[in-house]
């Protein structure tokens, strides 16, 4: 019989998701496992205090990993949801990129996707900085949608 004991904990601004294994031998002797693998899941907006979590987060890998566990951290930007008046999707606007005129739904769609490449560039420029000659595994993502929700459906995966 194999018993599978899962759970999340949340310390300043770090999501930590764990997995412990507890099996019985085949004498009826329980064993229990090491922790397989860690994800540890970090909000990252660019400021002050998700950057000290980021730092912490890598802080957390290099001891877990010297344990000999394999860890991921995971840097997660939501790119914020704009709510746009009803009259403007009237409006035709320029683009930004292409100067041609759009409509504003075709605007948003740009503005949206430059927003998420940024993000992302973001995000990559920091995961550099930081772990430059380390093995620990840092993964980047980037979604739309409020903060909030968001963070909270990553983190439930």
């Amino acid at each position: 019989m194999k018993q599978n004991l899962t759970g999340a904990h949340c310390v300043e601004n770090l999501h930590v998701r764990f997995l412990f294994l507890q099996v019985n031998t085949c004498e009826g002797k329980d064993l229990i496992m090491t922790i397989a693998s860690w994800k540890v899941l970090v909000p990252y907006d660019g400021s002050k205090e998700s950057d000290r979590a980021f730092r912490n987060a890598i802080e957390l890998a290099k001891l877990i990993k010297k344990g000999g566990t394999n860890v991921e951290v995971n840097m997660l930007n939501v790119v914020h949801e704009l709510l746009i008046p009803h009259g403007l999707f009237d409006l035709d606007i320029k683009s930004k990129v292409t100067g041609e005129r759009l409509t504003a739904k075709q605007y948003m769609k740009e503005v949206y996707r430059n927003m998420k490449l940024n993000a992302k560039d973001m995000l990559d420029k920091r995961k550099n900085q930081e772990i430059n000659d380390s093995d620990i595994v840092v993964k980047t993502h980037v979604t739309y949608g409020y903060p909030s929700e968001k963070i909270l459906q990553f983190a439930e995966k």
